[in-house]
């Protein structure tokens, strides 16, 4: 059973069924993230450098790029799990 940790932040102690059943993303949660993940690229690949507002377009990509990074770990990790059910249950 999850357990709250006491720390700065809000985390849990949770066991490996429990992190497992939580990182594993339905059906229409993929396509919801696949959808913001397209969109995010599109918008970082049409980003343009105005040599005037460096710091800005710097930003900008950063910002893109993190939010890229995390919905690309959580479509990633969910799949990882996935595939990891599936072969635990077929005999090799």
């Amino acid at each position: 059973m999850s357990q709250i940790r006491v720390n700065s932040f809000t985390s849990y102690d949770l066991t490996s069924a429990e992190e497992q059943a939580g990182s594993i993303l339905n059906h229409n949660q993929k396509l919801v993230l696949q959808n913001k993940l397209a969109f995010l690229a599109e918008t970082k690949i049409r980003l343009k450098f105005d040599p005037s507002h460096v710091q800005e377009f710097l930003q900008q990509e950063a910002e893109l790029q993190g939010q890229i990074g995390i919905l690309t770990w959580l479509l990633e990790t969910s799949a990882q799990i996935e595939n990891q059910l599936v072969s635990e249950v077929q005999p090799q």
